[in-house]
């Protein structure tokens, strides 16, 4: 299990942002799956630990780390959270209430028979999606904004 503090804009523990594939693999083992057909980028997906891996095309270097709660899509559960303690299954207003308010945000939706999770995205290099619920279930650690 993947378990740890978040640091936005960076990673979790031993994983990082722009790390190689054999640095991701020396953490976490050969991947369950690598999914190819994305634009620009490929997938290592580790579903027992709750974390996918986004490599970015053709640099071959983690571009975003997601992190899974509650076995959100049948993905495992990775026990992280941030230095403010948000973790899994906080509710968006408790997450705004401790961030203030994001640079982005979306409502959830269904779009062609899919759910689609509702998120706030903060600057920092951190993004939350929560469920139909309004519970957390993903986590997505991705580079920090330039200003």
């Amino acid at each position: 299990m993947v378990t740890g503090s978040l640091q936005p804009g960076v990673g979790a523990g031993a994983l990082r942002l722009g790390a190689s594939q054999s640095e991701i693999r020396s953490v976490l083992g050969a991947p369950a799956r690598v999914v190819h057909d994305l634009p620009l980028a490929y997938l290592y997906a580790y579903p027992g630990e709750g974390v996918e891996i986004d490599f970015a095309v053709p640099q071959g270097r983690a571009a975003g780390l997601f992190f899974y709660g509650h076995n959100w899509n049948g993905l495992g559960h990775a026990a992280v959270q941030t230095a403010e303690g948000i973790g899994f299954a906080m509710r968006r207003e408790e997450v705004l209430a401790r961030l203030g308010v994001p640079a982005g945000s979306d409502d959830a939706y269904v779009l062609d028979r899919r759910f689609h999770t509702a998120w706030l995205y903060y600057p920092t290099g951190i993004q939350f999606h929560f469920d139909a619920e309004g519970r957390m279930v993903i986590i997505a650690i991705c580079p920090a904004c330039r200003s």
